[in-house]
């Protein structure tokens, strides 16, 4: 990229990007060879996008996905994103058998197969929901897309932000839910790990296997606001109070945070019991994984644990008090600080299996250089076993109305559109305009004309007038009479 500058020396350069951080910006101007540069840089807040990470149960979760879009995204526009080309196909016959049409899209797929699942998206023909690789989205305009699903953990932050923002493009709400489980994590550092000779010692495994852990502590992080933790990575401060500005959209540990009671403790003793403990296993030749360290660390009475005799063993019982997913955390903190890491071996059964062994910074911990401060949430549920309690998240009656209208106008406007051939209605009725009319809820052609870019030609040229009316009047009627604007403006 340098030799642009070398050969143009004197030629202004402008760079841009979408979701960069404050080191990549960094690293762009050293390699473009940029000086005396003027940054504009807009805040990366998305007020409309509520983001949750629930727990991934492994057999069921498509089940969950289903259940899911049924109860709060029925009849809407969506994106699921999976990590394999299997793992699309899959899920869009599962989500399809439970009575949700799906198409998959990967790279898999023919030119022309690809095309006609994004047309058909896109115009909604005969199904709104798309199970795909992240190759799908890249400089696709829809804008009432209503949710964004991750069916496994992304590779970084910067993917997940990019993902995610492909909700909610019209401005009004849309939920973004990421399915959080380690063995998609183990995928994903097998997948690094062989993409290098020596991976042990290549600088890009190490920074790929970086920005993965710090997804992993996005997703163990049960504490602080989403919309917080991932600014804060694009070196942007955020006030969590800020969370709600948009109703509807409070991220889940914000939603949860009054009913949660919780701890920032020192858990560095039970920290180095637990690699001491592994560092014996080691010795002795023994392979454990996570999941086993974590039932020997809570006394679990399982079979393998009696099998092995272990019961007995220094770690067995000690975070007895510990919930499952805090025991986990404590150890997926272990790991993304590189106290202990894992190795990746093929089992009998042709399976890949993660065993813990020591990091190279092992001995930071156990020389006491290092501390291990984690906030414990007690007597913490997994967020999908959480009852919903009626009544307990009040919605804006006004606002909820605004976007019932919004949504009846973008279907109108897809219908009048599409009967001449125009497959992407917002080229001709943008999302502004529709938005300015749930507003104002006009009732004569005159008040419709009134309304930014409604133009007569428009309205004439695609018979949109009476349309539109009809849907306006039938919410003013639900609103008594009023506008959404005067309800808004009325003290």
């Amino acid at each position: 990229m340098k030799i642009l500058r070398e050969k143009f020396p004197t030629v202004p350069m402008m760079a841009m990007t979408a979701t960069a951080t404050p080191r990549v910006r960094q690293d762009i101007l050293h390699q473009l060879l940029m000086k005396d540069t003027k940054w504009f840089i807009q805040s990366f807040n998305r007020p409309n996008l509520k983001f949750e990470v629930r727990p991934k149960k492994l057999k069921n979760c498509s089940k969950e996905v289903i259940d899911l879009i049924r109860s709060q995204f029925s009849g809407l526009a969506g994106i699921v994103y999976c990590l394999s080309r299997n793992e699309c196909d899959r899920l869009a016959e599962e989500l399809t058998a439970g009575g949700i049409v799906a198409k998959a899209y990967h790279a898999g797929m023919g030119d022309t197969a690809r095309k006609r699942v994004q047309e058909g998206w896109l115009q909604e023909e005969s199904f709104k929901v798309v199970c795909a690789t992240i190759a799908f989205g890249m400089g696709i305009d829809k804008p009432d897309v209503r949710f964004v699903i991750h069916f496994s953990i992304p590779k970084s932050i910067e993917g997940y932000y990019q993902e995610a923002g492909r909700a909610g493009r019209d401005g009004l709400p849309a939920t973004c839910v990421l399915y959080y489980h380690w063995q998609d994590v183990i995928r994903l550092r097998k997948l690094i790990y062989s993409s290098s000779n020596n991976p042990f010692n290549d600088p890009s495994v190490k920074l790929h296997e970086d920005a993965l852990f710090k997804m992993v502590s996005y997703c163990d992080n049960v504490v602080d606001c989403r919309r917080t933790l991932i600014l804060a990575h694009f070196g942007e401060a955020f006030n969590p109070a800020d969370c709600s500005l948009v109703v509807g959209c409070l991220c889940d540990n914000c939603q949860y945070a009054e009913r949660r009671k919780l701890a920032q403790r020192d858990l560095t003793q039970d920290a180095k019991l637990i690699v001491d403990t592994v560092a014996e296993f080691v010795c002795r030749r023994r392979n454990v994984t996570l999941n086993y360290c974590v039932d020997l660390f809570r006394g679990a009475q399982t079979a393998q644990i009696q099998r092995n005799n272990d019961s007995g063993n220094q770690l067995y019982g000690k975070g007895a008090s510990y919930s499952k997913l805090d025991a986990e955390r404590l150890i997926h903190r272990l790991l993304a600080d590189r106290i202990l890491m894992e190795e990746f071996t093929v089992t009998a059964v042709d399976t890949v299996a993660a065993y813990l062994r020591l990091g190279p910074k092992a001995d930071s911990l156990l020389s006491g250089q290092q501390k291990i401060m984690l906030p414990v949430a007690v007597n913490l549920k997994p967020r999908g076993m959480e009852p919903v309690i009626a009544g307990e998240e009040p919605v804006d009656r006004v606002a909820s109305i605004r976007n019932d209208c919004y949504e009846a106008l973008v279907r109108t406007a897809k219908q009048l559109t599409s009967q001449q051939g125009i497959s992407n209605y917002a080229t001709v009725f943008p999302n502004e305009m529709l938005l300015e009319i749930a507003d104002q809820l006009p009732t004569t052609p005159e008040e419709l004309l009134r309304i930014p870019q409604c133009t007569e030609y428009k309205l004439n040229r695609f018979s949109a007038t009476e349309a539109f009316l009809d849907v306006t009047q039938n919410f003013l009627a639900i609103l008594g009479g009023k506008s959404i604007y005067s309800h808004q403006h009325s003290a």
